[in-house]
């Protein structure tokens, strides 16, 4: 629900300082919500925008989420990046169209990486989409 935000800056009024983008705290929460595909999505985009704007101690702390997050790829994952971040959505029992709002995708993108998904994972279904998600990421 927050993700259309995370390209803007919490901006500081004449008596708080800069906040950093909202990026970093959605890869906070996503973190916090062990989706580590979706948080390193955002805190690599907190990165570039905190660079752009010149704000190297959230530069810093981005670099430093990144790192805790651990190599990109699982091992075991055959996923790339964006396509562990659909499966997840997916999992959760999002539409394609859902799917395609939250990550500015056309609905064509996430049919296409929905279809990668099937094949790399070898699953016949949305449905064993959504189990083979909760396998990787227990409760």
């Amino acid at each position: 629900m927050l993700s259309p935000h995370g390209h803007l800056h919490v901006m500081p009024t004449v008596m708080t300082p800069y906040g950093g983008a909202v990026a970093l705290y959605l890869g906070d929460l996503a973190a916090f919500l062990g989706r580590s595909a979706s948080a390193r999505t955002h805190y690599e985009a907190a990165l570039s925008s905190s660079q752009d704007m010149h704000a190297p101690a959230f530069s810093r702390r981005a670099r430093e989420a990144i790192a805790r997050l651990g190599p990109p790829t699982s091992p075991r994952s055959p996923l790339s990046l964006r396509e562990a971040e659909v499966a997840e959505l997916v999992g959760a029992g999002m539409t394609n169209r859902e799917v395609a709002h939250r990550l500015f995708l056309s609905e064509r993108t996430v049919e296409n990486h929905v279809s990668n998904i099937l094949h790399r994972v070898g699953l016949p279904n949305r449905a064993a989409v959504a189990a083979w998600v909760s396998r990787q990421h227990p409760a």
